[in-house]
């Protein structure tokens, strides 16, 4: 059994794709878990309505309200009791063998090794809202070295296993939960703990459609020359992100050199700087 997690927060508009994209997978042995942080539009009346017509979809309920969506994640994945583990965004399009596709590639790497943690991510094609084609590679747009996957010292610079792409075996899941309190996205914090006690591992395939619209989370090209000196110039915001991501990085189950990593971060964030002026 493979449970597929999904946090939903306002996405009526899109999140009817997705789902039917989900329901049209080649491969029919999952569970959807879903549950929603605290939406003010129709997402909870349209995720009821999936619930009623399709038993493998789980409505998670409770009055916890809106967490942000790292919490909520951790709440599902405490859900879980399944030997695999997906995790899906509510506005992109899932290609027809998505869940199969990064299954195999699971079960390559497990037949290999021993019992360990692991982690299998993908790559996605970049769309607009109305899913025209941006690019084809989200690794290659963003310049992604995912041959570094594993190196946690590189990884903890900079995070590029996309969360939405995301399948982990349940011995990532024993060790991963609870994430950290500061942890500042849920596929980071995953990503790094099963660097440190098994393998992450890419799949060199596109399996979904990422779409950008006008009330991303996160996306893709969006870090610009602006963003970076928004984030110098503004104190208050640019203490409290370094904050957390220290705590995070303290969190982390091998000890690292703080000055060090906020060394090298810093030193990520300006050559980020320079390659932007150079485009």
């Amino acid at each position: 059994m493979i449970d597929i997690l999904l946090s939903t927060y306002n996405g009526e508009k899109y999140l009817n794709e997705q789902i039917i994209s989900i329901q049209n997978q080649s491969e029919k042995d999952w569970r959807l878990l879903v549950r929603d942080d605290g939406s003010s539009d129709n997402t909870l009346r349209l995720l009821e309505y999936f619930a009623s017509q399709d038993k493998r979809i789980i409505l998670i309920k409770d009055d916890k309200g809106n967490l942000g969506v790292v919490r909520s994640f951790e709440i599902l994945l405490a859900q879980s009791n399944a030997d695999y583990i997906m995790f899906a965004d509510q506005d992109d399009v899932w290609l027809a063998n998505k869940i199969r596709d990064t299954w195999e590639a699971m079960l390559t790497v497990e037949r290999k090794t021993s019992n360990i943690p692991l982690l299998v991510f993908t790559d996605v094609c970049v769309v607009d809202a109305g899913l025209k084609e941006i690019h084809p590679s989200f690794i290659s747009r963003e310049r992604y070295d995912v041959t570094k996957v594993n190196d946690i010292y590189k990884l903890v610079i900079s995070n590029c296993i996309m969360g939405c792409t995301v399948m982990i075996n349940s011995k990532a899941r024993e060790k991963v939960l609870p994430f950290s309190r500061y942890a500042l996205m849920h596929d980071w914090w995953i990503g790094l703990v099963v660097a440190n006690y098994g393998k992450n591992i890419f799949l060199d395939k596109v399996t979904s459609l990422y779409r950008q619209h006008e009330n991303n989370q996160v996306g893709s090209g969006r870090i610009t020359i602006k963003y970076y000196l928004n984030r110098l110039f503004n104190i208050y915001k640019y203490f409290m992100v370094n904050y957390r991501y220290i705590q995070m990085v303290k969190d982390l189950p091998l000890k690292m050199s703080i000055p060090f990593i906020l060394f090298k971060k810093t030193y990520f964030s300006m050559c980020s700087i320079i390659n932007k002026i150079k485009k």
